[in-house]
């Protein structure tokens, strides 16, 4: 119940806007950019979200609200909306969705709850896909929403540089030439009309540059991409330890690692198979580096925390296991590091090593310490 005095009949929220008129222009429209300004999720999506916080807050008339928006996008159905605000594990919506309902339930009880884990697990689910930004807005572009246009930037970052040919053949398997060259051409339309939008006609492109069949994503500045970004801080990290500058290492290799979102779904394809994995081995070896280091400073936690994320990168890394058991052990939570060596021991399985070697081996990284 209000403890001013608010005007009567007015339900919720709008009595205090009624109270303070001042507010309730700026309120508004930071919830109109919240629910139905650009973004890689619905608006409907956000509504159920908005919704499922305000249950849990026990505010009725936010949660009415919410609720009715929600399901008014969803077709006029409340069974999604009610599922999720009753048990969201549960209900009927995608991983990804779970993921970050997740991660609001845990900021419903304080933002300090949530967790790395929370975290990595929305940006594996595609919380974080491909996205691009102008000037640090997300762009909303009706032709970003054609998949095979952000499928071709997503291209390009992980072939700079390719040939028409190969990026027909890659993208369009099932064409032949004559269409694959046609869909290239009109793909790539829709691509510069993003990237460059005050670009007058015919005038050539600067960041996709055309030589004969040949196609070159040229950032320079210009883009900011941070599959490359990542690729030079893992870089700089192992030059720096080969310098014997652990300070530098950690430096770069925790700027690198803020950058791993998991795979994005836009990386699924066979194409980009190969770069992926690449970059999962570089994430796992940076985060296994990282926690070493941080493990010999007596930083448990943050040790912790990040051979848990390159287990999760690779379960069957020895290293991340092995620093992860280490990191419990170094904490004194003998609990925590037995459930991490039965992880262990159940990867072990999944790769068909004998159940006697594999119990022999958690036993002996259960017994060993971390050099």
């Amino acid at each position: 119940m209000p403890h001013i005095s608010l005007p009567e009949g007015l339900p919720g929220i709008t009595s205090g806007f009624a109270f303070r008129p001042e507010t309730a222009k700026p309120l508004r429209e930071l919830a109109e950019v919240l629910l139905r300004g650009p973004s890689t999720l619905t608006s409907g999506e956000r509504e159920m979200i908005a919704a499922f916080v305000s249950s849990r807050n026990d505010c009725e008339f936010c949660q009415a609200s919410h609720s009715a928006a929600a399901a008014h996008h969803l077709g006029g159905s409340y069974a999604t909306v009610d599922a999720v605000k009753r048990d969201y594990q549960a209900a009927p919506v995608s991983a990804k969705l779970k993921a970050l309902l997740a991660i609001a339930a845990r900021v419903q009880q304080g933002g300090n709850q949530v967790t790395p884990a929370d975290i990595v697990r929305a940006r594996a689910e595609g919380a974080t896909d491909v996205e691009l930004r102008r000037d640090g807005v997300l762009v909303d572009a009706p032709d970003w929403r054609r998949e095979r246009v952000r499928s071709l930037l997503a291209y390009l970052v992980v072939h700079p540089a390719v040939s028409r040919t190969q990026a027909g053949d890659d993208l369009w398997p099932r064409m032949d030439r004559e269409a694959q060259s046609r869909n290239l051409r009109v793909t790539l339309t829709y691509l510069l009309r993003i990237l460059e939008p005050h670009r007058s006609y015919r005038a050539p492109s600067y960041l996709v540059r055309q030589h004969g069949n040949s196609l070159v994503l040229h950032a320079d500045g210009c883009l900011s991409i941070d599959l490359w970004e990542f690729d030079e801080l893992w870089a700089l990290a192992l030059a720096a330890e080969r310098r014997g500058a652990p300070a530098q290492v950690l430096g770069y290799a925790a700027r690198a690692l803020d950058l791993w979102r998991g795979e994005p779904e836009a990386l699924s394809e066979p194409w980009a198979l190969a770069r992926v994995e690449q970059c999962r081995v570089r994430f796992t070896d940076l985060a296994t580096r990282v926690a070493r280091l941080l493990l010999a400073q007596d930083h448990v936690a943050q040790a912790r925390d990040v051979a848990q994320r390159a287990v999760e990168a690779n379960p069957w890394s020895d290293d991340g296991h092995r620093l992860l058991i280490a990191a419990h052990r170094a904490a004194n939570d003998r609990l925590a590091a037995r459930r991490a060596a039965n992880d262990y021991r159940a990867s072990l399985s999944e790769l068909g090593i004998d159940p006697h070697e594999a119990k022999v081996l958690v036993e002996r990284m259960l017994g060993s310490r971390v050099r």
